[in-house]
C-alpha cells in the first residue's frame, strides 16, 4: 500500500520557474511597448497645440492693433507681408516713436516694428504672416499666419477652410512642398 504523494521528478522542474519568469517578461515589455509609442505622441501634440496657441496669440494681437487703429488700416499701413526668414525693415521704429502726436500711419508703423518684435521672440519655424484689405469688403482684412511644423504631416486641401485657403497657399509658398506647413487663416472684421 502506498500513501503519500507520489515521487516527482525533480530533474522535470529544473529550471521551469526561469522560463516562468522570461515569458512573464516578454508579456510585461509586449503591453509596456505601445505605452511608450503612446507617450511619444502625446509630446508631439503637445507642440503641436503649442506652436498654434503661440500662433493663435499672435494672430489676435496684430487683429487687435488694427482694430485700435481703423484709420491706419483703411490707409494700407496694415497691409504688410512678414517671413521670420527675412525680417526686412519691419522692425524699423518710426520717426515718431517719441512724439506725444502719431499720424495712424506712424501707429501702423510702430505697430508692425512691435508685432515684428514679439513674432521673432516666439520662434515659430519659418513662419510668414500676410495681412490684407479686402477691397471689395470695407472694415475687412484677411489674415493669414503660417509656420512649418516639424514631424507633422502638411495640410491638404481638404484640411483648409474655404476662406482661408489662399491665403494658406499664399502664405506656404515655397514652404509648401517641405511638409508641415500650417495655416491659420483669419477673416478680421473691423
Amino acid at each position: 500500500m502506498l500513501t503519500g504523494n507520489p515521487p516527482v521528478c525533480r530533474r522535470a522542474q529544473r529550471g521551469s520557474s526561469l522560463l516562468e519568469v522570461l515569458v512573464a517578461m516578454l508579456l510585461l515589455s509586449l503591453a509596456v511597448l505601445p505605452l511608450a509609442g503612446l507617450h511619444a505622441r502625446a509630446l508631439q501634440n503637445t507642440r503641436v497645440a503649442q506652436y498654434r496657441a503661440t500662433a493663435s496669440l499672435l494672430a489676435m494681437d496684430w487683429s487687435e492693433r488694427m482694430r485700435a487703429n481703423r484709420t491706419g488700416v483703411e490707409a494700407g499701413g496694415y497691409d504688410f507681408q512678414w517671413s521670420a526668414d527675412d525680417p526686412g525693415d519691419a522692425g524699423a521704429a518710426p520717426a515718431c516713436a517719441g512724439m506725444a502726436i502719431c499720424t495712424p500711419l506712424q501707429i501702423a508703423m510702430q505697430d508692425r516694428a512691435a508685432w515684428a518684435s514679439a513674432a521673432l521672440a516666439a520662434a515659430l519655424p519659418g513662419m510668414r504672416m500676410s495681412s490684407s484689405r479686402q477691397v471689395d469688403q470695407p472694415g475687412v482684412v484677411l489674415l493669414g499666419l503660417g509656420w512649418v511644423q516639424p514631424s507633422v504631416p502638411a495640410l491638404s486641401s481638404a484640411d483648409e477652410t474655404s476662406s482661408g485657403s489662399d491665403a494658406c497657399r499664399e502664405q506656404a509658398g515655397s514652404a509648401a512642398g517641405t511638409g508641415g506647413w500650417q495655416c491659420l487663416a483669419m477673416r478680421v472684421s473691423l
